[in-house]
């Protein structure tokens, strides 16, 4: 029985070696990912304020005040036009960034994955070691 133990422990170490490589190929991922989102964080920014002025311009025309903001009796020609396409704009990025953080949210769960078969692995060799 010793000489099984003796023979599988080469095994789970080199499976382990192999996993925390693994897990830190994937942190580096994580980090890389994290430094792009914030790298987006002005243009975040910058679009959530153009959401938030598309929404209350929009707003403002249901309530009939479109003159107080646009200083005529109503908003000129094409604003509406203007306002689908920032509002266009706004969707390609928020479009964006989710797909950022959905690669984000998978490196995660893989770490989280990678994490488990490590502390598998890790119980595997300490049990060995207590079965000498």
């Amino acid at each position: 029985m010793e000489a099984v133990a003796s023979l599988e422990k080469p095994k789970l170490i080199a499976q382990l070696e192999q996993s925390q490589a693994r897990l830190e190929a994937l942190v580096r991922k994580l980090r890389a990912v994290d430094r792009e989102l914030e790298g987006l964080a002005i243009e975040r920014q910058q679009h959530g304020v153009l959401r938030e002025a598309c929404v209350a311009l929009e707003r403002l025309g249901e309530l009939g005040g479109a003159p107080l903001f646009w200083g005529e009796r109503s908003a000129p020609r094409g604003a509406d036009d203007q306002l689908r396409a920032a509002r266009s704009r706004v969707d390609v990025f928020e479009k964006r960034i989710a797909e950022i953080e959905e690669r984000r949210d998978g490196l995660i769960e893989q770490i989280d994955e990678e994490q488990d078969g490590a502390e598998f692995l890790e119980k595997g060799l300490r049990r060995k070691e207590y079965c000498k």
